[in-house]
């Protein structure tokens, strides 16, 4: 093996740990948001999640997540109208399992990509 192919690998394992990395991250920050019941930072955590994934799932998963996305929008006009005239927001149940569904969907996605599991040998192969 030459060394150009070796600097290869280790950028890509590199690659792969910071993916990895991030995609905890921005898991971890919809869970607390959940915890805390700030469905409208969850939302867009769970957004951010999705747009990292995004580029390795097909189309037409994408399709529904862009399906499941523009069902939760109009919840947030109003949470943001609310916002701004009363400095807060109800949640409403409806919003919460839409939220919810949208999130278990994302990380059966990162599950079905090796991606989720605890004990791997290497779990760079989910994206592969």
């Amino acid at each position: 093996m030459d060394l150009e192919n070796t600097e290869r690998i280790e950028k890509s394992e590199y690659a792969d740990f910071s993916l990895f990395w991030r995609l905890g991250q921005i898991q971890f920050w919809a869970d607390c948001e959940q915890k805390k019941l700030d469905v409208y930072n969850w939302f867009h955590s769970l957004l951010v999640l999705y747009s990292e994934i995004a580029p390795f799932i097909k189309q037409e998963r994408r399709d529904y997540f862009d399906i499941k996305k523009s069902e939760l929008l109009p919840y947030f006009n109003d949470i943001k109208k609310e916002i701004i005239e009363k400095d807060s927001f109800k949640i409403d149940y409806t919003l919460y399992n839409l939220l919810l569904s949208f999130g278990i969907e994302l990380k059966i996605v990162l599950v079905e990509k090796g991606i989720y599991l605890k004990i791997k040998d290497d779990s760079s192969f989910g994206f592969k």
